[in-house]
């Protein structure tokens, strides 16, 4: 649960490099590789928004919805009628990632947090296209990202996690 809250946050940081960048959305494909070079795919959507509103829907393997809604987390997990809501205790500036990332060349730039290093790419026509660390587990973790849409008029609403009738709640 930890690097996908790690993704979450990075995911986040990501689209405010610019400071009129206010939302975002896009498809995803996130893999994650072990030292045994076992690899895990995971399938779906990120909907960001500023100052820190977020929900990844992943779809495949299995359906799990994440939800950050100012300092709540939410993960809605279907198949096994249950929710997990926790604070996220951390008072991150969460934008200010990106800020300190250092250009490597025209696609490229790499911003370190939290003893981490992530590797940003960027197409040709500036969109993120990846993000690639290694995570504290020292698994290769790389997302993909497709169908990118910039400062989509989001409600806040959104991000509010609604929990299913009959769901165990674990805080």
């Amino acid at each position: 649960m930890k690097q996908l809250l790690l993704s979450m946050l990075l995911a986040i940081v990501v689209y405010a490099n610019e400071t009129d960048l206010y939302s975002f959305r896009a498809d995803f494909n996130q893999s994650i590789q072990d030292e045994h070079n076992k690899t895990i795919h995971y399938y779906g959507t990120v909907i960001t928004k500023r100052p820190n509103f977020a929900l990844w829907h992943y779809i495949r393997p299995i359906e799990k919805k994440l939800y950050v809604y100012h300092n709540v987390l939410t993960i809605i997990e279907p198949d096994m009628e249950q929710a997990i809501v926790k604070r996220v205790t951390d008072n991150i500036d969460i934008f200010s990632i990106i800020n300190h990332a250092k250009t490597i060349d025209a696609n490229h730039s790499e911003a370190h947090y939290n003893d981490q290093k992530f590797l940003l790419t960027f197409q040709q026509d500036h969109q993120l296209s990846s993000i690639s660390y290694r995570d504290e587990l020292d698994n290769r973790v790389r997302i993909n990202f497709s169908k990118q849409q910039y400062n989509v008029d989001l409600n806040t609403t959104l991000f509010n996690a609604i929990i299913p009738e009959g769901f165990d709640i674990i805080k």
